[in-house]
């Protein structure tokens, strides 16, 4: 794995190019049928990589993944997309050994999502042949692509990522110059993309959290209530046979009796 030089701003971890002393931040998305299903620091990746961390969720699944380089503008500059493996553990593949950066170094030029065009290593274009195989293809076009999905990700920012207006610091990867993306438009670009549904408070995410909650413990109430049914209803069939088996060999006890009476002459009782 290429080794990285992390640095950490207040909670966040970025890393500085020798380019112009250029800032871009390092993460990590983790897409199921293109849907981002979680949103990862390139340092909190890193732990799920030496096995100090695990995902359950995605326990025994190989999962679509793309590590991205990010401006301090919350702009896409360049995308990997790779896969990785998890054990039924939710254990990362110990065998995971996908040169990222240097294939977001040499990566060629990928789709603009109003930013600027990114830099884009996946299975069609990918600069180590070799690799291909451990990469996935991004389809789709616009806002159908899954990259789109991810720039759509920094915009709402939910990993609390510090956006400046410095310029050195626009974390570009392409030789291209980057289009000024300030707080405002990017609160402009969601309220586009989204509209009032893009924008959840905290207590709507309670809400929403524990009518799941509920959801699932009704789902659950009502999946035992059928199972304890269907036991007690086996349980009374067992009975009703077994009380039959009973009967049965009772009158088969009594016919062997009277064979015997009959074969001794004794009279009939």
């Amino acid at each position: 794995m290429h080794s990285l030089s992390i640095h950490n701003i207040g909670v966040n971890s970025a890393v500085a190019t020798g380019k112009q002393n250029q800032v871009y931040y390092e993460l990590v998305f983790i897409l199921r049928n293109n849907e981002i299903c979680a949103e990862l620091l390139y340092s909190d990746f890193s732990t799920i990589l030496s096995n100090a961390n695990r995902m359950l969720q995605f326990a025994a699944e190989k999962v679509q993944c793309v590590y991205a380089t990010v401006s301090s503008r919350l702009a896409l500059r360049g995308a990997v997309c790779f896969e990785l493996q998890f054990d039924e553990y939710g254990a990362a593949d110990p065998q995971f050994s996908i040169p990222l950066r240097h294939l977001m170094d040499t990566a060629g030029a990928g789709p603009d999502f109003g930013t600027g065009v990114i830099r884009l290593a996946c299975r069609s274009q990918c600069s180590i042949s070799w690799q291909a195989k451990n990469l996935w293809e991004p389809a789709g076009n616009d806002a159908d692509n899954p990259l789109a999905n991810v720039q759509r990700a920094l915009w709402r920012n939910h990993l609390g990522l510090i956006i400046t207006n410095d310029p050195l610091n626009q974390g570009a990867c392409l030789a291209s110059e980057i289009p000024v993306v300030d707080k405002q438009a990017c609160e402009s670009k969601i309220n586009r993309a989204f509209g009032d549904t893009g924008r959840i408070s905290l207590q709507d995410l309670i809400r929403q959290h524990s009518s799941q909650i509920e959801t699932l413990k009704n789902d659950f109430r009502d999946e035992f209530v059928k199972q304890q049914q269907e036991y007690l209803s086996q349980v009374k069939r067992n009975r009703e046979e077994l009380h039959q088996l009973k009967v049965e060999l009772r009158m088969e006890q009594q016919r062997s009796l009277r064979l015997q009476q009959i074969l001794r002459g004794e009279p009939k009782a």
